[in-house]
C-alpha cells in the first residue's frame, strides 16, 4: 500500500465507524460514494495512454541446426495428437526455443497439421513432417499405427473426468478386476473410505 493513501483509508474507516454508530441510513450512501470514486479512478487509469513503446526483442544468435523433441512421433489411434518442441542449436551447444516461430508442413496425406502445430493421423502408415524455423529445416518421422477413432469406454474415458470434479461426495465405481461395484468416499483421507 502506498504511504500517500494511508491517511485517506484511515479517514474512510473512521468515518464508516461513526456512520454505523450514529446514522446507519447514511452507510449505504457512503458506500455508493466510495464505489463511484474508485470506479472513476479506475476508468481514468485505463484511459491514460502508455507512451512508452514495448522493448524490441533481442536478435537471435546464429542457429546451426534444429533439434526436435521428441525426435519422432508414433500416433496410436484417431484421438492421438501431438506437438513437437522445436529447439535451435547455437554455438556452444546452447538451445533456443523456436516452437512459436516454426512452420510445419505435412510430407504426405497420412497426417494433418492444425494451426497450432498439432499433428494428427489421417490414415495408417508412415509420413514425414518438414519443420522450418530460423532459416533451417528438419524432418520429423511420424508413424500412424491406427487412424480409426476408438469407441468411448466408461472406465477409461469418462471416470477420470468424473473423479476430477468430486471433492467431498461419494460415488459408485466399477472394480474391473473383481467385477464388483464399490461405494467409495472421495475424501481427503483415503484410508477412511467406506466400502459397502
Amino acid at each position: 500500500m502506498r504511504p500517500s493513501l494511508q491517511p485517506s483509508i484511515i479517514w474512510i474507516c473512521t468515518t464508516e465507524k461513526r456512520m454505523k454508530q450514529h446514522r446507519p441510513g447514511f452507510l449505504f450512501l457512503f458506500g455508493l460514494v466510495v464505489a463511484g470514486v474508485s470506479f472513476a479512478l479506475s476508468i481514468g487509469a485505463a484511459e491514460r495512454p502508455n507512451n512508452s513503446p514495448a522493448p524490441a526483442a533481442p536478435p537471435l544468435p546464429a542457429i546451426r541446426a534444429l533439434k526436435l523433441e521428441p525426435a519422432s512421433l508414433t500416433l496410436k489411434d484417431g484421438r492421438d495428437e501431438r506437438r513437437v518442441l522445436v529447439l535451435g542449436v547455437t554455438e556452444g551447444e546452447k538451445f533456443i526455443d523456436l516452437t512459436a516461430e516454426a512452420t510445419f508442413t505435412a510430407g504426405s496425406t497420412n497426417v494433418e497439421i492444425d494451426s497450432q502445430g498439432y499433428v494428427r493421423g489421417k490414415t495408417k502408415g508412415a509420413a514425414e513432417v518438414v519443420v522450418s524455423a530460423a532459416g533451417k529445416e528438419s524432418k520429423l518421422p511420424v508413424t500412424v499405427e491406427e487412424a480409426a477413432v476408438p469407441a468411448v469406454r466408461f472406465v477409461r474415458d469418462v471416470m477420470p473426468i468424473v473423479r476430477r470434479g468430486r471433492t467431498g461426495s461419494s460415488f459408485r465405481c466399477a472394480d474391473t478386476t473383481r467385477n464388483t461395484i464399490t461405494r467409495r468416499s472421495s475424501t481427503i483421507f483415503p484410508a477412511a473410505a467406506s466400502t459397502a
